[in-house]
């Protein structure tokens, strides 16, 4: 997000402010800020479905179902994220 941010700001568009779908293809296009972005996801994902994880045990939730549901989202949405990231370096999207 705060590659789109910073883009979005630092555009040569300033009067709308919005980055069109062209601009954040070619943010994406670049295979360096692509992998970045995708550890950006991976890592905010898994941190915060960690911390709801561990939130349930306050509540006094000790099921095997809410780490799986945790952990299975964060991987889930990490691989979305890769897998269109993957096609639009590919330019597939």
């Amino acid at each position: 997000m705060v590659v789109f941010i910073l883009a979005g700001i630092c555009s040569p568009d300033v009067t709308t402010g919005l980055l069109s779908f062209a601009q954040a293809k070619a943010i994406l296009g670049n295979w360096f800020l692509a992998l970045v972005l995708f550890g950006i996801v991976f890592i905010l994902s898994f941190y915060s479905l960690h911390r709801m994880y561990h939130s349930t045990h306050d509540f006094n939730i000790h099921s095997k179902i809410f780490w799986y549901v945790c952990y299975g989202g964060a991987a889930a949405l990490s691989f979305i994220v890769l897998g269109l990231q993957i096609l639009i370096y590919c330019k597939l999207f």
